[in-house]
C-alpha cells in the first residue's frame, strides 16, 4: 500500500462513497484514505499459497473461511483495511455502517512490502489488537522465509517467530498447522 501525505480530513461517509464510486481498494483511518496498490509477484504468490492451504483445511471440515485481501475488514469505527489473507470463523458479522466490511475476523495476514513493513509492524498491529475475535497476527516477511505470529493468550499477546522452511506454523484457534515451506512454495530469494 502506497501512503500518501494526509490533506484532507474524509468522513467516513464520504470513504464509502469513495470506496464505492471506484474500483480500486482503499483504506481508511480517522479521516484519511490510502489507495491499495498492487503487490510483488512475491508477495502474491505467498498470500495465494497461505489461503490455499487455509482453504484446503477448511474444505468441508470447518465453519472456518479464509480470504485474501478484497474482504475488508472493519477494526473499529474510524478504521477499514484489506489484510492480506483473513480468516472469519462461524457467522460472519456484518459492519453497521459498512456492509461490506466484516467485524470477526480469527485470524489476519500481512505479508510485509518494503513501503507497508513499519504500518504493518505499528499502527496495524496496535489496532488489529482491538479486534477481540481476533486471535492470531502473522507477520510474513517475502525478502526471505519468516514469520512473527502474535497470539492471544489470557495473559496477553504471545510473540512466536518461524525462520526454518521444516517449521511447522501453529494456529489452534482454527485448528491449522501450516508448513513454513508450503507457505513459501515455489518462492525465490534473491
Amino acid at each position: 500500500m502506497a501512503m500518501r501525505q494526509p490533506s484532507y480530513h474524509y468522513s467516513i461517509e464520504e470513504y464509502l462513497m469513495v470506496e464505492s464510486a471506484l474500483n480500486i481498494r482503499h483504506e481508511y483511518m480517522d479521516g484519511q484514505i490510502y489507495a491499495m496498490t498492487g503487490g510483488t509477484e512475491r508477495h502474491a504468490k505467498i498470500m495465494a499459497n497461505i489461503n490455499g492451504e487455509l482453504r484446503t483445511v477448511f474444505k468441508g471440515k470447518s465453519t472456518c473461511f479464509s480470504y485474501q485481501s478484497e474482504l475488508k475488514i472493519s477494526v473499529r469505527k474510524g478504521f477499514y483495511t484489506y489484510p492480506d489473507v483473513s480468516v472469519i470463523c462461524g457467522e460472519v458479522i456484518l459492519d453497521t455502517l459498512e456492509p461490506n466490511a466484516v467485524t470477526n475476523p480469527s485470524v489476519l495476514v500481512e505479508v510485509l512490502s518494503p513501503s507497508t513493513a513499519s504500518y504493518d509492524k505499528t499502527t496495524k498491529w496496535l489496532e488489529y489488537q482491538q479486534i477481540a475475535t481476533l486471535q492470531d497476527y502473522l507477520i510474513v516477511e517475502q525478502a526471505t522465509a519468516g514469520i512473527t505470529r502474535y497470539s492471544r493468550q489470557p495473559s496477553g499477546w504471545l510473540i512466536q517467530t518461524y525462520d526454518d522452511l521444516n517449521q511447522r506454523l501453529m494456529l489452534p484457534s482454527v485448528n491449522v498447522e501450516l508448513l513454513m515451506a508450503d507457505i513459501y512454495y515455489a518462492v525465490t530469494f534473491d
